[in-house]
């Protein structure tokens, strides 16, 4: 399913994410006397939505060239590095991407290009 998942409309998207909520449900845990509800480990860990921003966030976002927030208009989506002469230390600057369907209640489509919204103010 990656490749339905990744780029696939977003009706079929729905279809596939009730499937997999199903297959793979919600658990209670609870921890030092606090229970919160949380997704199955195995979609979480593999539509890691945080690795795939560490990893790809800056790339995926420059190659996207969106250069204005679709939700306010701001001008602040921009992608650049702080490479300087000399100084080992880069930082990339980008902006986060926000989840149409929020990932918690869809995490097999957390990834899906059809679900990610690029909003200011990344880091």
């Amino acid at each position: 399913d990656i490749s339905s998942i990744i780029s696939g409309e977003p009706a079929a998207l729905i279809r596939l994410s009730t499937v997999y909520n199903i297959s793979y449900p919600k658990l209670s845990v609870t921890n030092n006397g606090v229970t919160k509800i949380v997704n199955d480990a195995r979609l979480t860990n593999i539509f890691n939505y945080s690795e795939f921003r560490r990893k790809f966030g800056f790339d995926f976002a420059k190659k996207l060239g969106i250069s204005c927030c679709p939700y306010c208009n701001r001008g602040y989506t921009t992608s650049h590095d702080t490479i300087q002469p000399g100084n080992p230390n880069k930082k990339l600057v980008f902006p986060e991407f926000d989840h149409f369907l929020p990932k918690e209640d869809h995490p097999i489509i957390a990834l899906s290009f059809y679900n990610l919204i690029i909003v200011p103010f990344g880091n």
